[in-house]
């Protein structure tokens, strides 16, 4: 059984530099443990010294990383590294990269070399908890408006999806991954509106009325009284979620508001 004092370990098989930041630096910063020391060698011969468990693998993909990609596909054929996620750092243009060989062989994110390093430590923070725990933060359902300014340009859109992390956005605008964005919008209606500065990490194309586009972000520099609350709103979005989703609507008491369904704030 995981130790839940454990802190997420992280192999990088190379160690690269993102705006005055390393990633291994990067990785520590995210709360995690190298389990390994950054040295030119083959992937699957360094992988073979290390002891689990191991939680993440982070290594440089360029145009020559046939032989990268071979040692990756042997150590799946390892019981304990077959199901470790990995994430992938690259200054290529995705169109230069085979992305279902990548999906196949477990990577789960690509890095681009350039990006800022609070972008890296998201990202790693994420996938490492993620997979040490499950999830590290909770993500509820959510239809909640937020007024956004990105590069000077005020627009409404709508959060989807709600964890101490970030937001999911239906937006009406294209808005590219990396960009900086200043947030406002109220955790509950006819509370007052927090602001908050986060930055965007994936953009999709979609079909809806009303929303062109996917946005997920996440929140910069968040204080730990708007954690707090946050994380509050999340828990009773969630408790609502599965009270609903369990309500017996046969029975008088399956009627209940949403409203009612508080959790305990203790």
């Amino acid at each position: 059984m995981d130790d839940p004092e454990r802190r997420p370990r992280v192999f990088i098989h190379e160690d690269t530099l993102f705006r005055s930041a390393s990633l291994s630096q990067i990785v520590e910063e995210a709360g995690c443990e190298l389990a390994w020391e950054p040295e030119e060698r083959d992937l699957y011969d360094a992988l073979e010294e290390v002891l689990p468990p191991l939680d993440l693998i982070i290594f440089l993909l360029d145009s020559e990383s046939r032989e990268l990609l071979e040692s990756l596909a042997k150590l799946r054929r390892r019981d304990w590294l077959a199901s470790v996620p990995i994430l992938a750092v690259s200054s290529l243009d995705r169109s230069q990269l085979d992305l279902w060989q990548l999906r196949a062989l477990g990577v789960v994110g690509l890095i681009d070399s350039g990006a800022p390093a609070e972008h890296v430590r998201f990202r790693v923070g994420q996938a490492a908890w993620k997979a040490k725990e499950g999830r590290r933060f909770e993500r509820a359902p959510c239809c909640i408006p937020v007024e956004l300014n990105v590069d000077g340009d005020s627009l409404t859109a709508y959060a989807v999806s709600l964890s101490v992390g970030g937001l999911g956005l239906a937006s009406p605008r294209a808005i590219e991954p990396n960009t900086l964005v200043h947030l406002r919008f109220a955790l509950e209606e006819g509370e007052k509106p927090i602001s908050i500065s986060g930055r965007t990490v994936h953009l999709r194309e979609v079909h809806r009325t009303g929303a062109q586009y996917e946005v997920g972000l996440f929140f910069l520099d968040l204080p730990d009284s708007l954690y707090t609350d946050i994380g509050f709103t999340v828990s009773r979005l969630l408790a609502a979620w599965d009270a609903v989703r369990n309500m017996d609507l046969d029975r008088p008491e399956g009627a209940r508001s949403m409203r009612s369904i508080e959790p305990d704030r203790s």
